[in-house]
């Protein structure tokens, strides 16, 4: 043999088919990424929105526990019975319980002041 092998035709078919192949590859591989990208954003969005719904759901057995109807976006109608005697207990100013769980868990500072978390003891040898 004269020449050199990367010369030989059979050598260089089977650099251009590892080339073709190294593409193939980079292209699924892109589509793969791109596709699990696509499916995580939409398992995200339902997960937000099953959660939007458990939180409206434990807002209304909150609402029906303390007594009063549950928090709506738009102003709610003035309350025609008296406050519950655990709402004037824990010092909420008369605040539905669903209220002042969502003034304790927000990051404002309105309302906070309102909410009081009792220390708890342990009754037993530490």
């Amino acid at each position: 043999m004269t020449g050199k092998l990367e010369d030989h035709p059979l050598v260089q078919g089977l650099k251009h088919q590892s080339e073709k192949l190294g593409s193939g590859i980079k292209d699924a591989a892109a589509t793969h990424n791109s596709a699990m990208t696509t499916l995580v954003e939409h398992v995200l969005k339902a997960q937000a929105e099953l959660y939007k719904g458990q939180l409206a759901i434990l807002e209304n057995m909150i609402g029906k526990l303390s007594g009063t109807a549950p928090a709506k976006a738009e102003a709610a109608p003035e309350r025609t019975r008296p406050a519950s005697p655990l709402a004037s207990r824990a010092g909420s100013g008369g605040l539905p319980l669903s209220e002042r769980i969502r003034q304790a868990t927000s990051g404002s500072d309105e309302g906070a002041s309102s909410v009081k978390i009792a220390p708890v003891s342990s009754k037993g040898g530490e």
